[in-house]
C-alpha cells in the first residue's frame, strides 16, 4: 500500500483529547482518521445512490413512466404488458 504523509491543522485541545481517546481504545490516531475518512466516503456514496433513487421516483411520479431493469423508460401499461409475457 502506498501512503503519503498528510498534515492537518488541528486545534491543540482537540488533538490532545483525540490522542487520549485513541490511547484509551488502544488505537492509533492514524488508524482512527483513516477509519473516519472511509466512513465519510462510504456515507457520501450512499447519499449519491439515495439521491439517484429519489430522482427516479420523482420522474416516475411526474411522468407516469416506469424504468425497467435495462434502463428503458416506458408507460406503466407497456411495462405491465411486458411483465405479463415474462410470467408465461
Amino acid at each position: 500500500m502506498s501512503t503519503k504523509q498528510t498534515q492537518l491543522r488541528i486545534e491543540s485541545s482537540v488533538k490532545d483529547r483525540f490522542q487520549q481517546e485513541c490511547r484509551n481504545r488502544n488505537s492509533s490516531m492514524t488508524a482512527e482518521v483513516v477509519r473516519f475518512m472511509k466512513h465519510f466516503i462510504d456515507q457520501s456514496y450512499r447519499d449519491e445512490k439515495v439521491i439517484k433513487e429519489l430522482d427516479l421516483l420523482d420522474t416516475q411520479r411526474r411522468t407516469g413512466m416506469i424504468r425497467d431493469s435495462r434502463g428503458t423508460w416506458m408507460s406503466r401499461d407497456e411495462y405491465n404488458l411486458l411483465r405479463s409475457f415474462d410470467d408465461l
